[in-house]
């Protein structure tokens, strides 16, 4: 299976391969079988990079320039292994959990989430359809949430475009749909899915202030209007809630 690096519109996405996709897929994707953790790439005040692993645990990596991450925060697929030694403190005095040696590293499409402009949303965001993928890699953890998807393509050197877009419910603050603009690409002489990911920062969202809500993904797939569910609480980890009656378990996600 070919993974392959290709630059979007206003990003940069992680492709995971050529894939036969199937709606909310239960099962992890095989392309992703190079990495074991899904972090946010972050800076001390003197500049050291270090990797986000959850809410609480965070990382020393060897084996990789910072010098390839620049000033940004971003979501990245790693595979590591952990070295043997305790981290050891920065200038400013910050101590990390453990040291790891990086062997694979993809930056994720890393994005804020997108306002709704009512009736212009099509337009703007795009209607092709999308599917979610059910993965390790679909969470909601250190203040992001990151989706696996999968669409279709016809050019496969096309751009296409994702994004989360909130303000779609006035009375509902937690339901976002996730739109995939096609971007002109002529599906008309053969349709290929690509699988994607791409991750976006939630804290435009409102406070949960400690309680759990249902924060809801609408989308549109390949057979129909579908909602995938979360049990989001600002600041925790959460996983989509596959027992939702909203969500289906015999179809798949793509996209970028």
């Amino acid at each position: 299976m070919k993974r392959t690096l290709l630059t979007f519109t206003l990003a940069v996405s992680f492709l995971l391969g050529l894939s036969s996709c199937s709606g909310f897929i239960s099962g992890d994707d095989y392309s992703l079988q190079s990495y074991n953790a899904l972090v946010t790439v972050k800076h001390t005040e003197s500049g050291t990079v270090y990797f986000q692993l959850d809410d609480k645990t965070t990382l020393k990596p060897y084996g990789i320039s910072e010098t390839a991450f620049g000033k940004e925060q971003f979501r990245a697929l790693i595979g590591y292994t952990e070295r043997n030694e305790k981290p050891v403190a920065t200038s400013d005095g910050v101590q990390f959990d453990k040291s790891v040696n990086v062997h694979h590293f993809a930056k994720v499409l890393t994005k804020a989430i997108a306002e709704s402009q009512g009736e212009k949303d099509d337009e703007l965001y795009g209607t092709a359809p999308v599917e979610i993928v059910k993965s390790w890699a679909t969470i909601i953890e250190d203040g992001y949430i990151t989706l696996v998807f999968c669409g279709y393509w016809g050019n496969l050197y096309a751009t296409h475009k994702i994004n989360l877009v909130s303000g779609v419910d006035s009375e509902d603050p937690y339901l976002l749909e996730l739109r995939h603009d096609a971007n002109g690409d002529d599906l008309k002489y053969g349709m290929v899915r690509y699988n994607s990911i791409a991750a976006f920062d939630l804290s435009t969202l409102p406070d949960t202030e400690g309680k759990t809500v249902k924060l809801k993904i609408r989308f549109t797939s390949f057979t129909g209007e579908k909602t995938v569910s979360f049990d989001y609480c600002t600041g925790k980890t959460s996983l989509p809630d596959v027992k939702a009656s909203d969500v289906s378990l015999s179809e798949l996600a793509d996209v970028i």
